[in-house]
């Protein structure tokens, strides 16, 4: 992004502290980022909320997607449905996948947890860096997630055009192009940029069967993953216009996405699919003063679905249904400086959800369903001590109106019951750090949540879920303590952060599976998540970058049911433990390696059905030659494929050990062994990605 007048003001009053250098170009989120290019995962020392940065750039594999990247953050927890191009979704410090937010530059995908975000369908390339916010959020996100935020910032639009073209495993193709142009005009600076990403695979990976009978080892199969073909197009175009005052852009982003569900591997569905179609549109202004700034945003996403289980393989039914999914939405954002040691802001949004079903088969369409919701914060972010203390006050209060919901699907019963439409909450949260010495800073953050159940746990999804339309709101409180330091020595850098975390929830929502392999969305009631977080990032010589994250978490059920009660949460793991390190060997050969490792993960919530331990490999090698670049990934280097388990958790008396699928989803096996070969083009430098 070309910066114009004034705009490290503009960035220190659009989030919680006052900023120690200018922000990252790119940042459309409004909240300062200190980005430092010589170690992944830097920011500010200073920075009172618990986030990692990643810069999306030579140190990652041209393999990896938005998943893998998000996955080395710590505190971090990817599932994935499969392979490549399946569905994946990320939980922060054992939150539900719904209680991450994500953003496009700011923008809400997800607002308020109204939806899982599939993190295949956002292609790496088009970002320039993933923020991950675990915990509290700037106020200019509008956002009180009890997990986190992940910001994705897209690329600042350099004009030169690059190029790249993958092709690998199981049919696998995979390419994009991005380019732009810049000219003066009416006074100030226009520019335009375009991203195209496209992916096609047949993901017929081998995939563990034992046909759902664990007590006959001699019809266990290994054969390929059926009908989960997949294939997809992403553009993303921006135009702006830059004065000397302000700024004004404007965003459309559009998915197409079809594939194919291939069901439970022991009861594969074969011509089940889903087809996607998702449109982000945002108009964005901006005014700067002297000691003030205002912001304005006005966005539209549209996203539909088309689900086609008509031969009933996914037990839905027979349905052939559509989903159109829409958010219209306007946030206000205000922030000054009356003094150096106080940045007052005021952040307002409000938004309208809605969804209509319609039955494809009758061409029978279901009465719109609406929400209402809004939202106001005033920050008050203060530096106290000669700028030691960082102390950020965040007021906020949400809104939510039920009215529109209608009634329970083939009853007359009101969704929400008379005089219970309007829902008000107090979600206030506090940020302090310190830093007492020029290489330490300590940080304490604390705040409340709420999220309402969205329209898919209300009313069900692509068969796979059934609607509960008796869900209450989630509620609860979080609270984290850490130390972040940094250390420069002559050779290179060292980055450690450490913290802890609690995590408090009140009328959990979570996903339990049937015997039928569907999700059912429950309350589970209270439950309590504590842990402990630990990242090392150390550059060396400016040629091998390394970050290592371990997480311990302890989640446990509070229901007041004998088979739940102080139960672990399912899939929220003890252990979680990545390694990525990147090597530039001389200036024409790079190598990269990463390693995760899971354990002590359960899949229900009444801890019979554990999983084993997991490892993953990847690996990659880069050549480069002036503008051209050529890699070899490899993803899941050792095959990683099946586990060993009890045969019959819910029989004491039976200790026998049984062969299954390792998968993060019961019968939804992972992928093995993919190759991928990758050209880049990129005439000003391979390497180069801002």
């Amino acid at each position: 992004m070309t910066l114009f007048a004034l705009l490290s003001l503009t960035a220190a009053f659009a989030q919680e502290e006052e900023p120690r250098s200018a922000p990252a170009e790119g940042d459309e989120s409004g909240a300062e980022i200190t980005v430092e290019a010589q170690a992944p995962g830097a920011r500010a020392l200073d920075d009172p909320t618990s986030v990692t940065i990643i810069e999306v750039d030579e140190r990652l594999s041209a393999a990896a997607d938005l998943a893998d990247v998000i996955e080395t953050a710590t505190g971090t927890t990817v599932v994935q449905l499969g392979g490549l191009g399946d569905l994946s979704a990320v939980s922060i410090r054992g939150s539900s996948l719904r209680q991450v937010q994500v953003f496009l530059d700011g923008v809400p995908l997800n607002p308020d947890g109204s939806a899982v975000v599939n993190l295949s369908e956002l292609p790496l390339q088009a970002f320039s860096r993933v923020e991950v916010y675990r915990g509290n959020a700037p106020p200019v996100f509008a956002a009180a997630p009890m997990g986190g935020v992940i910001n994705l910032v897209s690329q600042p639009g350099a004009p030169t055009p690059r190029a790249r073209a993958s092709v690998g495993s199981y049919g696998t193709l995979q390419g994009g192009a991005s380019g732009g142009a810049s000219a003066p005009r009416w006074g100030g600076q226009t520019d335009l940029w375009l991203i195209a990403e496209g992916l096609r695979t047949r993901g017929d990976f081998d995939a563990f069967s034992d046909n759902a009978t664990p007590y006959n080892p001699l019809d266990d199969d290994l054969g390929p993953r059926l009908n989960n073909q997949k294939a997809q197009v992403m553009t993303h175009a921006r135009a702006r216009y830059i004065g000397a005052s302000g700024r004004v852009t404007l965003v459309s982003s559009l998915l197409q996405r079809g594939e194919g569900l291939p069901g439970p591997v022991e009861s594969p569905a074969l011509r089940a699919g889903l087809d996607t179609t998702r449109h982000v549109g945002v108009l964005e202004a901006e005014r700067c003063g002297e000691l003030a700034i205002v912001q304005a945003r006005a966005f539209r996403t549209d996203r539909v679905e088309r689900f086609d289980d008509r031969d009933d393989e996914l037990g839905s039914g027979g349905l052939h249904q559509q989903s159109a999914f829409a958010t219209t939405g306007l946030l206000l954002h205000g922030a000054w400086a009356p003094a150096p040691w106080v940045n007052p802001s005021l952040t307002l949004s409000g938004r309208l959800d809605g969804v209509t079903q319609t039955d494809l088969t009758s061409g029978q369409a279901d009465d719109p369903r609406r929400r209402l919701a809004g939202s106001a914060a005033l920050a008050l972010p203060m530096h106290l001590g000669e700028g030691v203390w960082e102390l950020s006050p965040v007021l906020q209060g949400q809104a939510l109106n039920s009215r529109g919901l209608g009634a329970v699907p083939v009853t007359e019963l009101p969704i929400v019951e008379e005089g219970e439409h309007l829902l008000l909450a107090f979600t206030p949260r506090l940020g302090v750090s310190a830093q007492p010495t020029s290489w330490l800073a300590l940080r304490a953050n604390a705040g409340r949540f709420l999220r309402a159940p969205d329209f898919t746990e209300l009313f069900g999804e692509r068969g796979a879920i059934q609607g509960n339309p008796t869900l209450l709101p989630e509620r609860g409180v979080q609270a984290d303590l850490g130390a972040r330091a940094q250390w420069s020595p002559a050779w290179g850098a060292v980055w450690l952060d450490a913290a802890g975390f609690i995590n408090h929830a009140e009328d959990l929502i979570v996903l339990v599976q049937n015997a039928q392999r569907s999700s059912v969305p429950v309350n589970l009631g209270e439950a309590r998540t504590l842990g402990a977080e630990l990242a090392l990032t150390l550059t060396v010589l400016d040629r091998l970058d390394s970050q290592t994250n371990l997480t311990w978490t302890r989640s446990e059920s509070l229901v007041d049911r004998p088979e739940l009660y102080k139960n672990q949460l399912p899939r929220v793991p003890v252990w979680e433990l990545s390694q990525a390190t990147s090597a530039q060997i001389v200036p024409a050969l790079r190598l990269g390696h990463t390693w995760s490792y899971v354990d002590g993960n359960y899949w229900d919530a009444t801890n019979f059905y554990e999983a084993a331990p997991r490892a993953i490999h990847g690996a990659f090698a880069r050549v480069t030659a002036q503008s051209l670049s050529a890699e070899l990934s490899v993803l899941n280097l050792t095959n990683r494929i099946t586990q060993v388990v009890d045969r019959s958790p819910t029989d004491p008396n039976d200790d026998a050990l049984v062969v299954a699928p390792m998968t993060d989803f019961v019968g939804y096996p992972l992928a093995g062994r993919t190759l991928m070969f990758t050209l880049r083009w990129a005439p000003q430098g391979p390497e180069e990605t801002e």
